[in-house]
């Protein structure tokens, strides 16, 4: 990054990526930030008229030690939602399939995620899911859950911020840009 400093100033205000929350808070479209060895994030805002969401409908106890979460998101054509119950809790039952995939590594704590990528066709669409999660359900927090709203597409996949950022670029500078907006929730 220290050869671009001279041409992009607004880069010395990027902060390396300190492995914290959900898959260390970085709003990739891709779960690979434990693959890289440094990361650099510059937050801007989001692109206008961005909207995704996701709602808590309901919680309901469903046996001594679990608890079901229903969710509704409103979400672009490409998102990501990142799940990870916390230390003592575990993903007993979900909507998405019939069974439980690996959870994805990330960061030096030996934490990990249940990452789900959602694609679409054009335009937003609603999706209702439900998680069921185990452990002492008296107790609060017991997940974290991140919705990565990705925007590759025209008009939302760039920003005035991120036009002008790319505009001080030297020549010699080959770039593939997009945006994204990340909501961190814990229930």
């Amino acid at each position: 990054m220290a050869p671009l400093l001279d041409y992009v100033p607004k880069l010395k205000e990027a902060t390396e990526v300190q492995c914290k929350g959900v898959y260390c808070g970085m709003p990739s479209y891709f779960p690979i930030s434990h693959m890289l060895k440094r990361n650099w994030f510059l937050p801007v805002g989001p692109p206008p008229g961005a909207s995704s969401k996701l709602v808590l409908e309901s919680v309901k106890k469903t046996s001594s030690n679990s608890r079901n979460y229903t969710f509704i998101g409103r979400f672009p054509p490409n998102a990501r939602l990142h799940l990870q119950p916390l230390p003592g809790y575990s993903l007993l039952s979900w909507s998405l399939e019939s069974f439980i995939p690996p959870v994805t590594p990330y960061g030096d704590e030996g934490l990990g995620c249940y990452c789900i990528m959602y694609t679409r066709g054009n335009g937003v669409g609603e999706t209702k899911l439900w998680i069921e999660v185990k452990g002492d359900i008296d107790v609060s927090p017991v997940l974290e859950v991140s919705l990565i709203s990705v925007y590759i597409n025209p008009p939302l996949s760039t920003s005035d911020e991120l036009q002008q950022l790319l505009s001080l670029l030297p020549s010699w500078v080959s770039t593939i840009s997009w945006t994204s907006v990340m909501d961190n929730m814990t229930f």
